[in-house]
């Protein structure tokens, strides 16, 4: 996607986000974008199909209606101007800056979490808690990855930064050090 759509349709994301506030629905539009994600990862064909320049919006419209026949008039409408304006091809950006948004009016981060060994309920908690502290938020979403390559310590990914607390990567610049 080059970077002149990828703008564009981070602005239908943020109209979007400000018509549901607007219209006091942050959640239950934030409800509607996180159901219409998992059915465009369930349905692999949908993407695809929504993407596809040769099929005109009338046909697009039928499914989309029929796939949000429970949303939001909020959500409806901006899914037709979206089809209208034929941004379909960026709908993942789109879903992605109203989310990204309304976690941010919500003080939610999103942290992920690679260790060797899953982690306990106690470590989970004492790490929420930390990152609670360190970035200010009201909730953490932890998704945790196991990956033996790290060979222990934790890497933790919080928006656009790194805490890289592994084993691996102090070994690694035990390494640089010792080879000065």
């Amino acid at each position: 996607m080059s970077n002149n759509k990828y703008q564009v349709a981070k602005r239908y994301g943020k109209a979007l986000f400000q018509l549901a506030e607007e219209e006091q629905e942050l959640d239950a539009v934030f409800h509607d974008v996180s159901h219409l994600r998992q059915q465009l990862v369930a349905i692999p064909e949908l993407i695809p199909f929504l993407k596809q320049t040769s099929i005109e919006w009338p046909a697009k419209k039928v499914v989309l209606d029929e796939l949000s026949t429970e949303y939001t008039e909020t959500v409806k409408k901006t899914l037709a101007v979206i089809g209208e304006n034929r941004r379909l091809a960026e709908l993942i950006v789109i879903l992605d800056e109203y989310e990204t948004r309304y976690n941010e009016a919500k003080g939610i981060i999103k942290a992920q979490v690679t260790t060797v060994v899953p982690l306990t309920s106690a470590q989970k908690e004492q790490l929420i808690q930390k990152l609670k502290t360190q970035f200010h938020c009201n909730i953490v979403r932890l998704e945790e990855t196991i990956d033996a390559d790290i060979l222990g310590g934790v890497v933790i990914r919080v928006r656009h930064q790194v805490l890289d607390g592994s084993l691996k990567t102090q070994l690694s610049k035990l390494k640089k050090e010792l080879s000065r």
